[in-house]
């Protein structure tokens, strides 16, 4: 958190300290045309903000921007779309959910809370469920499960 997830402030942070390797160009940032050819008709594109800042760590103002820009884009994005918030680094607090609803967000998705029980009343604050690409379908299995260490 001491960068608030700011790119440009870890990469000067760690100069000369730790190199990063040159990264093949499939691991930059998708083109316009290459996330509308992969999402198709089958996913919807979300937000994560527009830099993917910690969110707790900015100031009103660029908490404000950060989210009004991702949402901006989304709107005007030809792909299919959600304007549900999904914070980055899991990190929110109720004032970020509360600018990400005054921003125009549908809703906010976190990370902590467990499993989404709508008996508690959360209708736009829910938590989400990491399913990483090795995941199996057992592990999908037990994280749904309500099962926790």
């Amino acid at each position: 958190t001491e960068h608030a997830g700011r790119a440009d402030l870890i990469r000067a942070a760690l100069a000369g300290v730790w190199s990063v390797p040159d990264l093949p160009t499939s691991c930059g940032i998708a083109s316009l045309e290459e996330l509308l050819h992969h999402a198709g008709d089958h996913v919807r594109v979300g937000s994560h903000t527009w830099a993917h800042e910690h969110l707790p760590d900015l100031g009103a103002a660029e908490l404000r921007d950060t989210l009004a820009r991702a949402l901006d884009w989304l709107r005007a994005c030809p792909a299919r779309t959600t304007g549900w918030l999904a914070l980055p680094y899991g990190g929110g607090s109720p004032a970020v959910e509360q600018a990400a609803l005054d921003a125009g967000y549908a809703g906010v998705l976190r990370i902590s809370g467990g499993l989404w029980n709508p008996g508690r009343g959360e209708t736009r604050s829910v938590p989400r469920i990491n399913v990483p690409a090795a995941l199996t379908v057992g592990g999908l299995r037990l994280r749904t499960s309500g099962v926790r260490r």
